[in-house]
């Protein structure tokens, strides 16, 4: 829009304020507005102490969570006992049990850290795999293959490697 335009949002920058987030082309990092990791961090230290919420104060947190998510290296999966406290939830009421406050520490700690520096956009941008195959155990050993996927006419990598004896006694 013309009002946006007038406020410089298609001014040409090396740091720029897009979604939310800062983005610093140069550094090539991505970071929080420093507003706004205060404001999630006071939200979670709301959560942390406590051993119930409310249906809408949780789906509060857990969207604010996913919003940052996916600048957030490794939170994909940091999820599932927040979800699982959602579907549980009775009478608009979330029962906050040690496995939701464990997965809830683990945010904490996300988000110090990404408050102490930028994330690089290089641990957020997923690349393609170049490397394929498979590997499997027994008692003997183990082994797999690998395949260079960008280069489907190289012969695959075979590799085998035998457990130690006490090891192999063991199983």
């Amino acid at each position: 829009s013309v009002k946006k335009l007038k406020q410089g949002d298609a001014n040409w920058g090396l740091t720029k304020v897009l979604l939310g987030w800062v983005i610093d082309s140069i550094q090539g990092t991505i970071e929080l507005p420093q507003h706004r990791q205060q404001r999630l961090l006071e939200l979670l230290d709301t959560f942390r102490r406590r051993k119930y919420s409310s249906l809408r104060s949780w789906r509060k947190l857990i969207g604010e969570l996913r919003s940052m998510s996916i600048a957030v290296p490794g939170s994909e999966g940091l999820f599932s006992q927040m979800q699982a406290a959602l579907v549980a939830a009775r009478d608009n009421r979330i029962t906050l049990n040690k496995h939701v406050h464990a997965e809830l520490n683990d945010w904490w700690d996300m988000l110090h850290d990404i408050t102490a520096r930028p994330t690089s956009v290089a641990e957020v941008v997923r690349k393609p795999f170049t490397i394929g195959g498979d590997c499997d155990a027994a008692k003997a050993g183990m082994g797999g293959v690998a395949v260079d996927l960008t280069a489907p006419d190289e012969p695959p990598i075979l590799w085998r490697t035998p457990f130690p004896y006490d090891i192999q006694r063991r199983v």
